[in-house]
């Protein structure tokens, strides 16, 4: 799942300290299960250099952003930032398919029992894939 991290960095126009080094700050990132930075607004691996895209200077903020993409990120729009047992088990079922109770009942007993859950609608369509809490 995601989780926060932190990293310093030196502010343009740092105020030196007493020691002569120059100040530094803090901020916080979100990477997904292979240390991809994660871009805070679309919730999507981040590549860039823009520390806008993904810096939050608040650990309190940082925090909360990552529980709310852990509770809220439908984890089947992302499956390859998943561990790779859950990712093999989603990739058995996906393969052949076919909409059917059983075939969700299956695969959700197999991913409870890895720490995941679902939901899935009347015509036997999975959605909401989500860690247990």
């Amino acid at each position: 799942m995601f989780q926060v991290k932190s990293n310093q960095y030196i502010p343009y126009r740092a105020k030196t300290l007493p020691s002569g080094l120059p100040a530094c700050a803090t901020y916080y990132y979100i990477v997904d299960v292979y240390g991809n930075t994660i871009n805070k607004t679309t919730y999507k691996p981040y590549k860039g250099k823009q520390m806008d895209k993904y810096a939050i200077h608040d650990k309190e903020q940082a925090d909360k952003l990552c529980e709310k993409i852990n509770t809220t990120v439908d984890l089947f729009e992302s499956v390859d930032t998943l561990p790779q047992e859950v990712q093999d088990i989603i990739n058995k079922y996906q393969d052949d398919w076919e909409p059917t109770y059983e075939n969700c009942r299956s695969m959700l007993k197999e991913l409870e029992a890895v720490g995941y859950t679902f939901d899935y609608y009347l015509d036997a369509e999975p959605y909401d894939l989500r860690k247990i809490n």
